[in-house]
């Protein structure tokens, strides 16, 4: 069987430059805590009474994620990594885990190689922190940097190459000869290689695979968009009351039949010889960009169990699941007042 990896975010702890963007002790959190409804009716996921809120900085939240995702069968986490040309955000959970130990799972990192801007609050172009791309120098800087978390006996090797994962591989700058350039370093630091993946998303520099990839994985909903999945709809009669001053006046909310996009998701066509399937976890990003946000409605903990099978069926080795804890977009496996722990049940069950 498959085994299931479930991309983590680690912006659960709070970070100077967060506090200079967003205001003191912003941590994703806050966007719960600033939700409103985008129609009569609406509700997000919040966190169970049995986890509440959690600060990653600490061993215990960071334990205690690893105790819930062992007893459920997620197999390890893909931790999102921030690096710009030299610059780190978020790093702390990761750094803490070389040093006490937690979370005691198999691991992996997903290079998020976008720059950071003030998407959430309507104003993208904004840069807060901008992606830059260096020569080798900055190459070698890059993977220095990685090389403790390679060697840790938890990290995640394919034939022996650990596996990266790259968000945007179309974006890097001269990234064959980057990657080329770790696989030779890497070779004499003792491994056998490096096992690249590129996400397949919603972007059109990722579409197709890229030259130099040995694998790539799903990242859904996302993908989705490219296969023609969402349909938008404004001031529809017989959907939720959505045509009112203030929805009108802030642009129009995307909704989804959940249903319909996990009967896209199992179609999608096979487009490089080594594809990790993907799945999510639900989906409603209103608690970070309001009524602009994209929900998926219907889905259910036996939705996402139906086609949870048929994924772990189509996919070669791992199973990506978006998300373990992205709050803000409602999209968690971690368990919440309204499905309690079934979405992890729905994983253990062979």
């Amino acid at each position: 069987m498959s085994k299931v990896i479930a991309f983590h975010l680690p912006q659960y702890h709070t970070v100077a430059e967060n506090d200079r963007w967003w205001g003191e002790g912003f941590t994703e959190w806050r966007h719960l805590e600033r939700w409103s409804p985008v129609f009569e009716g609406h509700r997000v996921r919040r966190p169970h009474e049995s986890l509440g809120t959690y600060d990653l900085s600490t061993r215990q939240a960071r334990a205690a994620q690893a105790d819930l995702a062992k007893r459920h069968g997620v197999y390890g986490f893909c931790y999102y990594h921030y690096w710009f040309g030299g610059k780190l955000l978020l790093e702390k959970p990761l750094e803490r885990m070389l040093q006490d130990g937690e979370p005691d799972l198999p691991f992996c990192m997903s290079w998020a190689n976008e720059p950071w801007t003030r998407r959430w609050d309507g104003h993208e172009r904004e840069v807060l922190q901008a992606q830059t791309y260096g020569g080798p120098d900055e190459w070698d800087a890059h993977l220095d940097y990685l090389l403790p978390f390679f060697r840790h006996p938890n990290y995640i090797r394919v034939d022996g190459k650990p596996m990266f994962v790259v968000y945007r591989l179309g974006q890097v700058d001269r990234h064959p000869e980057r990657f080329a350039r770790w696989t030779e370093r890497l070779r004499k630091e003792g491994f056998e290689g490096l096992h690249l993946v590129m996400m397949l998303g919603n972007f059109s520099d990722n579409i197709r695979p890229i030259e130099g990839v040995d694998a790539v994985v799903e990242f859904v909903p996302n993908y989705l968009a490219s296969a023609n999945v969402v349909q938008r709809f404004f001031a529809k009669p017989g959907l939720e009351d959505l045509a009112n001053a203030a929805y009108q006046a802030t642009g129009a909310t995307t909704v989804v039949d959940a249903r319909k996009a996990f009967e896209k998701l199992v179609k999608l066509p096979k487009v490089h010889p080594t594809q990790y399937r993907g799945m999510f976890s639900g989906w409603d990003n209103s608690p970070r960009i309001g009524k602009r946000a994209t929900i998926y409605r219907g889905f259910t903990p036996a939705l996402f169990e139906e086609y949870l099978r048929i994924q772990r069926r189509r996919t070669e080795g791992y199973l990506f699941v978006n998300a373990w804890n992205e709050w803000g977009e409602g999209a968690v496996l971690e368990p919440d007042d309204q499905f309690g722990h079934a979405l992890l049940e729905a994983i253990a069950r062979p």
